[in-house]
């Protein structure tokens, strides 16, 4: 009894093993395995190819976003089948949503993709903890951290002029 209790243990921990590294394993497999199940194991999905072609057509594209002439353009040394999927799914998303035109709902993407990442739509930070420097003389430095540096350590303004 003890030895089928032991047998089954040893079996479970190399199987949560071999599931926990997988991703170190699957790549010395993947000769042995069928490409579809060693596809599925790793997690790999095949993107969605549309041609740029294709999705000119289907109104991703405008007069001052021209998809189709840059990018099909003999020479262009463009790599890609088509634009990302993902960005032209909420692309058209906000246009059915928005009622708004091809380019209007790239510049509202675009606002979003911004603030997301605390960028206001002018390209200036919209964080509270904005880096300028209060002292002119001075590199550019958090005011906060420049007004600190001044009253704690009673630096003159003519000490600060030497930053120059």
């Amino acid at each position: 009894m003890l030895f089928h209790i032991s047998a089954f243990s040893i079996i479970i921990a190399l199987i949560f093993v071999i599931v926990y590294k997988r991703a170190r394993i699957i790549p010395f497999l993947a000769p042995y395995l069928p490409s579809r199940m060693s596809t599925y194991l790793s997690g790999y999905q095949p993107l969605q190819s549309y041609s740029f072609a294709d999705q000119a057509a289907a109104g991703m594209s405008s007069s001052s976003f021209d998809v189709e002439s840059q990018n099909m353009a003999s020479g262009s040394g463009e790599g890609r089948v088509g634009l990302d999927s993902e960005g032209v799914e909420e692309v058209r998303r906000i246009m059915a949503i928005n009622r708004c035109t091809f380019d209007q709902a790239r510049l509202i993407r675009h606002n979003q993709i911004l603030a997301a990442n605390g960028i206001a739509p002018d390209g200036k930070p919209s964080l509270p903890s904005l880096c300028s420097s209060s002292v002119p003389s001075l590199p550019p430095v958090c005011s906060l951290f420049a007004s600190h540096i001044c009253t704690s350590h009673r630096i003159l303004p003519k000490a600060l002029s030497s930053w120059n």
